[in-house]
């Protein structure tokens, strides 16, 4: 499958399916294998590395460019990255249902698209143009609603 030629919302959509079986398989594994959140974390990053590494590369393209900011993406994971997924990891194995923490997860979008239309606004140079208008604010409201409705208590 080229990826190229599919759209980015095509994309997104199959990449949240396949994200499906990862979020379940958490809190399959600990109760059933006895396989802590943090380790299935782990072995699956692993596997990610390792076939995003073989896709890349039978691609043609080059893991550790030449040069360029590849210690500051490190440094990214190694930190924003390591405490983001074990947290949500560990939350998804006692949430009362494990697709809650996922989708709390995926409102960081609302703090994401504000974020850049500020960055653009203010460093255009470094930041892409952000479509914004009235859909996507009543978009962004339903957006924060919605996590708000998730995590208030009955």
């Amino acid at each position: 499958m080229n990826a190229m030629k599919l759209n980015w919302a095509v994309m997104s959509l199959i990449g949240t399916i396949c994200l499906v079986p990862s979020w379940l398989g958490i809190g399959f594994f600990e109760r059933n294998y006895h396989v802590r959140p943090e380790v299935f974390m782990v072995w699956y990053f692993f596997g990610v590395i390792v076939g995003t590494g073989c896709v890349l590369t039978l691609k043609g393209v080059y893991i550790i460019p030449a040069s360029g900011p590849w210690l500051s993406i490190v440094a990214i994971g190694l930190t924003f990255g390591v405490v983001a997924n074990m947290m949500l990891f560990a939350a998804t194995a006692i949430a009362p249902n494990p697709g809650l923490p996922s989708a709390i997860a995926c409102s960081a979008s609302a703090l994401v698209f504000v974020l850049s239309l500020l960055f653009f606004r203010l460093f255009p140079l470094y930041f892409n143009e952000v479509a914004f208008d009235r859909y996507h604010f009543i978009g962004l409201i339903i957006t924060i609603a919605g996590v708000i409705m998730m995590v208030k208590p009955r």
